[in-house]
């Protein structure tokens, strides 16, 4: 699909419910097809500005589906968040409430299937983007991902210490300090694990704290 026209000539082509049924082709099994709508979607929002609140509220709607009403196999969540990614980084610091609450109604509950593995990476990017532009944002965030911590995935256990590496390399020693507390507690209890490389990454996030503290843990 070509998009070499402009706003006034699409209109007439690109309305809401094709904006619908394009959305819908996320849920393609075919990886090809899914990148292929991704580009799409990603041209539409660029060039039909005055779609994009439209397109906001209908990819929300998408994801929100996803956490609440499925059995959490739908395909297509890993792309919609790396367009969410790029629309989070044109936001404007300080951030809107409304986008404070997509944060935390959309992206954090995003964290609790089982098979967030197949879209974490791209989560991760999204949320990042939110830290960045408010640190004082960590603290909500470190403290919602801590509640959805896994008590047998070992996986997803993995990821989540990876995410919290994160946020503590993008925060400063002041922020840090205001979410030590609950991570080493999670992060001591991660030390017994019985998972060679939860226990691997989870001294690689010790250490990474140990220099936001700027201490020497061997010197004391």
């Amino acid at each position: 699909m070509g998009l070499h026209v402009g706003p006034t000539t699409g209109e007439k082509f690109i309305t809401q419910n094709f904006i619908l049924n394009l959305l819908t082709l996320f849920n393609s099994d075919d990886l090809r097809e899914r990148d292929a709508v991704k580009n799409i979607v990603h041209r539409i929002y660029s060039k039909f500005t005055f779609h994009r609140s439209f397109m906001r509220k209908s990819l929300t709607d998408i994801l929100l589906h996803f956490i609440y009403e499925t059995d959490h196999r739908q395909n297509g969540i890993g792309e919609i968040l790396e367009i969410w990614g790029s629309i989070i980084n044109g936001f404007t610091v300080p951030l809107k409430e409304q986008h404070k609450v997509f944060l935390s109604r959309v992206l954090i509950p995003l964290h609790k299937p089982k098979n967030m593995v197949v879209y974490h990476r791209q989560l991760v990017y999204c949320v990042s983007q939110f830290v960045q532009k408010e640190t004082v944002l960590s603290r909500v965030v470190v403290g919602k991902i801590l509640k959805c911590w896994p008590v047998t995935n070992c996986q997803k256990e993995v990821l989540l210490i990876g995410e919290l590496e994160e946020i503590v390399e993008n925060i400063d020693q002041r922020w840090y300090l205001m979410v030590a507390v609950p991570v080493w507690s999670r992060l001591a209890k991660c030390i017994t694990s019985d998972n060679s490389q939860v226990t691997k990454t989870n001294n690689y996030l010790v250490n990474l704290g140990f220099n936001n503290l700027n201490y020497d843990p061997i010197s004391g």
